[in-house]
Parts: structure tokens; C-alpha cells; sequence
């Protein structure tokens, strides 16, 4: 007998587990992930990560990268792309990346 991890009813075979698993009541939602875009200076940046976390606090960090750059001399710019790739690392964004926006040849 198979049992489910997340309500412990028991299933005579794995296909019958694997068809519950897929409406099982007690199943964790998994979190929405979203990609959100925006630009800084000449940069492109999109962002993929959860939904909740995206929409306030990730901003509040880049804003904080941001006003100690300035405070203390830095590029505004690198500290920015470090900052990104710090919440990388730590698992609270699941993926990024960035490019120059295309200029016209006669700039």
C-alpha cells in the first residue's frame, strides 16, 4: 500500500497515489512566480521570482543598494547587479539577467 506524505490516505498502487497526488486537499500550494521588468540607466534587468516577494521587498533592497552606492562613492550600477546576484545566492530570487539597451548608430 502507498501512502500520501500530505493527508496519509493509503493507495493500493503508485499510479493511484500519483493521480491524487496531483488534487491531494492538504498538498502545498506552490508560491506563483512572476517575471518583472524594469530598466536603470542603459540596462534591460528582468527578474523571475516569487510573486509576494517581488512586490515590495525586492525593491526596498535595490533602493537601499542604490542610496549606499551613492553615499559612499560607488557605482550605483554594480552595486545594483550585486545586490541581484546576492538575493540569487540566497535562493530569494529564482532567475535574472540583463542587457544594454540597443542604441541607434547615429548616437
Amino acid at each position: 500500500m502507498q501512502r500520501c506524505p500530505h493527508c496519509g490516505r493509503y493507495f493500493k498502487n503508485k499510479q493511484a497515489l500519483r493521480a491524487h497526488l496531483k488534487h491531494c486537499p492538504l498538498k502545498p500550494k506552490e508560491e506563483e512566480m512572476v517575471v518583472d521588468k524594469f530598466t536603470y540607466r542603459d540596462y534591460h534587468f528582468e527578474v523571475k521570482g516569487k510573486k509576494e516577494f517581488l512586490n515590495k521587498e525586492f525593491y526596498d533592497i535595490l533602493n537601499g543598494a542604490i542610496r549606499y552606492a551613492r553615499k559612499n562613492g560607488l557605482d550605483t550600477l554594480s552595486c545594483l547587479v550585486g545586490a541581484i546576484y546576492s538575493l540569487r545566492q540566497a535562493g530569494l530570487i529564482q532567475a535574472w539577467n540583463f542587457k544594454r539597451k540597443h542604441q541607434h548608430p547615429d548616437q
